[in-house]
């Protein structure tokens, strides 16, 4: 569920992993027959655009997974994303998280380690902010990973050729995907509810500081 695939391996690598990981291989025939890849940041709409591009369940990968794959299969391909207020985000991961480890996995570890405990977001917000080792653990979970980190592939630049915003994606998802050839219909699958009156203002503005460059990098 951590990122470690994505993080630690070089772009140069794209031989080792296709020889000795075929199992990595991001590209499905969905993607590889419309030629596009669309980068499902966690919260974001994303199961709801898989099905409505794919035809496919929602996927968490990196767009580095797919560089260091097959670069210029990557390069060509066309590459989009949704990315959401952080804040929003944030608060719809916990909400999300809490109380949906029901099995033995490493999902379910997390949750009854690190979410189920905590009261609220707000309680769990207090705990991040006691220390930079709480902020590096859970930024090291899919669920709250920044999301350019998502999108770029070297450093913090955007390496997608559409950055979508899940505020207005109901407006202007019918225009980008009539113009894509995709299905226009979004059903919004797991969309989730957060609720900002629930965080203090000290509370929002920490948050916005533990993910400034997504603030900075997507205007928010």
């Amino acid at each position: 569920m951590k990122r470690d695939f994505e993080r630690k391996l070089p772009l140069y690598m794209s031989g080792l992993i296709k020889t000795c990981a075929p199992s990595k291989n991001p590209f499905t025939d969905a993607c590889r027959n419309k030629e596009t890849i669309f980068i499902h940041v966690p919260k974001n709409a994303g199961r709801s655009i898989y099905r409505s591009v794919f035809n496919e369940p929602g996927r968490h990968i990196q767009l580095k997974r797919y560089y260091i794959y097959d670069r210029c299969r990557a390069s060509r391909y066309y590459k989009f994303a949704v990315v959401r207020d952080p804040v929003d985000r944030f608060v719809s991961a916990f909400n999300g998280l809490k109380g949906s480890g029901i099995g033995n996995g490493e999902y379910d570890k997390f949750v009854n380690e690190n979410i189920d405990h905590f009261q609220d977001v707000s309680d769990f917000v207090d705990w991040m902010a006691l220390s930079k080792c709480n902020v590096n653990k859970v930024l090291g979970w899919l669920h709250f990973y920044p999301q350019y980190k998502w999108i770029s592939v070297v450093g913090d630049e955007i390496a997608v050729d559409r950055v979508l915003k899940f505020e207005f994606l109901q407006d202007d998802w019918p225009s980008f995907a009539k113009e894509r050839g995709f299905s226009e219909k979004l059903s919004f699958v797991g969309k989730g509810v957060a609720n900002y009156q629930s965080l203090s203002d000290f509370q929002i503005k920490f948050i916005r500081r533990v993910y400034s460059k997504d603030c900075q990098l997507f205007s928010y």
